[in-house]
């Protein structure tokens, strides 16, 4: 079999780990823990925007990781009048998201089978800490070779330097032969575009890009990967 690539660089939260509902029900039970006053569904979707705002902000480099997990719970807490430790909180979220490894359906399989002829390495900007743990939590360690993550990288997606790293770390592979696989436009279809990689738009809502972003391929399931590289 011809490859055009022998590099898969997966990204993890929202391509192969199922975030949403990892996020949830890490939130849920810290209001259950500490007492989030209101009605639950109705105020996890305001921590879901606050929480999403502040990563695109460290994408963009205006913040540090460390800002995101002092500021989340306290924006909240402030929106809704709760006198609360927001650090206090992030600790009890950060705590119960190490717990939950939800996987997107099919992804298992599909790194098992791309194993076997590719090389996978995971590609992430969540907390180190959290990351490992559900990382080893999910099944994936014996598909992939490394796990890239921003903290130890000391940069994160998209800057280009972040993947120099990756590269400078396995120099047995080549830009070339490479491809990045993501859902997000600003973190890892950029990323790929600055590191002069080939990439992949996992699409599963078919949202229309409408950036600058390039997309050398574009999918709507994981199993669409099949087609592209088999």
């Amino acid at each position: 079999m011809i490859k055009k690539y022998n590099l898969l660089l997966f990204d993890a939260d929202g391509t192969l780990f199922d975030f949403s509902e990892a996020e949830r029900s890490a939130f849920y039970a810290t209001a259950d823990i500490i007492g989030i006053p209101g009605y639950i569904a109705s105020v996890y979707p305001r921590y879901s925007q606050i929480n999403d705002d502040l990563w695109k902000a460290f994408e963009r480099g205006e913040i540090q990781k460390s800002d995101i997990q002092a500021m989340r719970f306290s924006k909240l807490f402030k929106d809704l009048g709760f006198d609360y430790d927001g650090k206090q909180a992030n600790s009890i979220y950060v705590s119960e998201l190490e717990k939950n490894a939800q996987l997107i359906p099919g992804a298992l399989e599909l790194c098992r089978n791309l194993s076997r002829d590719f090389t996978l390495i995971l590609v992430t900007n969540g907390i180190k800490k959290t990351q490992r743990s559900r990382f080893s939590l999910s099944g994936f360690a014996p598909y992939f070779k490394d796990v890239i993550i921003s903290e130890v990288a000391g940069y994160q997606k998209p800057d280009k330097r972040y993947f120099d790293y990756l590269f400078a770390k396995h120099p047995e592979f080549s830009k070339d032969l490479s491809l990045i696989i993501g859902d997000s436009l600003s973190s890892d279809i950029r990323g790929g575009n600055n590191a002069g990689i080939d990439t992949c738009w996992y699409n599963p809502r078919r949202m229309e890009n409408k950036t600058d972003c390039i997309c050398t391929y574009e999918i709507a399931a994981l199993e669409e990967l099949y087609t592209i590289l088999l």
